[in-house]
Formats: structure tokens, C-alpha cells, sequence
């Protein structure tokens, strides 16, 4: 894979995200405009059954105002992180690939309290089951723990995943990034990088050969010759060994 251009590395978005995102980020809109439409008796929904089936209503919500406070506040943070992944991607700011992971701690966290709550409190989660039916609160509460629970595995793993995939290319959403003109011209700075290594080995050997050389004399003229990279004798001209 190729790591040092933009335009031949896979995807600055990787697939997945280029569907997931979007909708997460149409998703939490939704659920920010619903809770508030709902919070302020604009329109009836989860919220109001939600509070409803606990004896409670929006204008008071007792013990579940936190619960919907977080609830809330979730949701928008969730639009503003989605946001913010969405834009540096497509712009290639490095605040980008941290966005997604970010975005996938927030939904592990966020799954687990939700989770963690509705155990400490399973009546609240049965509002739509009938309360003489013990086989159906059961299943309705088991299924909602198994849909939290799965969501928890999803957000670890997607969030090891975009850690991973992005890592090798951060290099690549640096804010000095400068695009190669083209796989030749790397290539040949490739070329030319190593072909200088192989220059300063190849002078490296000659010095080690001029230091273990021993000077020998010419058969022809007597003459000392000391220059082991000569091939004929600089005095009469005969050709050396």
C-alpha cells in the first residue's frame, strides 16, 4: 500500500465509515431534535412512554432527570464529534482520523452506562410490556441487554480498527503534508537515495583497500609503485600484475 501520496492510498475514509458516519451524524441529529421536541411537549415519543411507564412525566421527571439530561447530552455530543470526523477526513486535518475513534470511545461509554443503569433498574426499560406477563418482561429485558451489549462490542472493536488503519496514515493528514507529483519522481529520489548509498560503499571499500594495500616494484624498471589502482607502470609503461 502506498502510504506517502493521497491519491493512490485507500481511502482517507475507509468504506465502512463513508456509510456509518453519515449516519451516525443524521442519526444523532434526529434523536437531539426528537428529545428536545418531546422535552418541551412539542410531540410525544420514547421519552414521554419512557417516563410514563416509571409514573413520571416531562415536567417531572423525578429520579430520570439525570438519565435524560445524559441522554441529551450524549446525543449532541455524538453530532458535534461525528461532525467534526466527517470535515477532517474530507479536508485532511489530523483532527479527522482522532474524531472516529473518539466517536466510538463515546458510543462504548455511553452503551455500557446505559446498560449498567438499565440493570440497576429494569422496570423502567417494560413500559411497552404488560407487568402480569413475567415471560415477556424477561425476554423484552433480556433482549434489550443482548442490543447493548452487542452495541459495546461493536463500538471496541470499530474503534480498535480505525486506530489501527489510521495510525499508518497520519503522516498523510499532517498540516505540512507536501503531494509527490508522481510515483516516478518517488521513485527516483528512491533511485537516487540508494545509488549514493552504493557510492559511499563503494569509496569506503577502496579505502579499506588503499590502507591493506602493500607496494610492490615493477619487474620491468625497478620502479616502487604505490598506487594499487594504477594498471601500468608510470615509468617505463609496462603492464602490471
Amino acid at each position: 500500500m502506498k502510504y506517502y501520496d493521497r491519491k493512490n492510498t485507500p481511502l482517507k475514509w475507509n468504506w465502512f465509515l463513508k456509510i456509518t458516519l453519515p449516519f451516525l451524524l443524521i442519526s444523532s441529529l434526529f434523536h437531539i431534535v426528537s428529545v428536545f421536541q418531546q422535552l418541551f411537549g412539542l410531540k410525544t415519543g420514547n421519552l414521554n412512554d419512557f417516563l410514563a411507564s416509571a409514573g413520571y412525566s416531562v415536567n417531572h421527571m423525578g429520579p430520570l432527570f439525570w438519565p435524560v439530561i445524559f441522554y441529551s447530552l450524549m446525543s449532541c455530543l455524538s453530532a458535534v464529534i461525528v461532525f467534526y470526523a466527517c470535515v477532517g477526513l474530507w479536508k485532511w486535518k489530523e483532527y479527522g482520523p482522532k474524531a472516529v475513534c473518539l466517536r466510538f470511545v463515546v458510543g462504548f461509554i455511553e452503551s455500557l452506562i446505559v446498560m449498567i443503569y438499565m440493570m440497576k433498574n429494569p422496570s423502567y426499560i417494560l413500559f411497552s410490556v404488560d407487568a402480569s406477563d413475567a415471560f415477556f418482561q424477561n425476554l423484552a429485558f433480556n433482549i434489550c441487554i443482548a442490543m447493548y451489549v452487542a452495541m459495546i462490542i461493536y463500538s471496541f472493536i470499530q474503534a480498535t480498527l480505525n486506530f489501527v488503519y489510521y495510525r499508518k496514515r497520519m503522516a498523510l493528514f499532517d498540516l505540512y503534508y507536501v503531494q509527490p507529483q508522481s510515483d516516478t519522481a518517488y521513485s527516483t529520489s528512491q533511485n537516487v537515495e540508494s545509488s549514493s548509498k552504493m557510492e559511499d560503499t563503494q569509496v569506503l571499500s577502496t579505502e579499506i583497500t588503499n590502507e591493506q594495500f602493500e607496494p610492490y616494484y615493477c619487474t620491468e624498471c625497478g620502479e616502487k609503485i604505490t598506487d594499487p589502482n594504477i594498471t601500468f607502470c608510470p615509468n617505463c609503461g609496462k603492464k602490471l600484475k
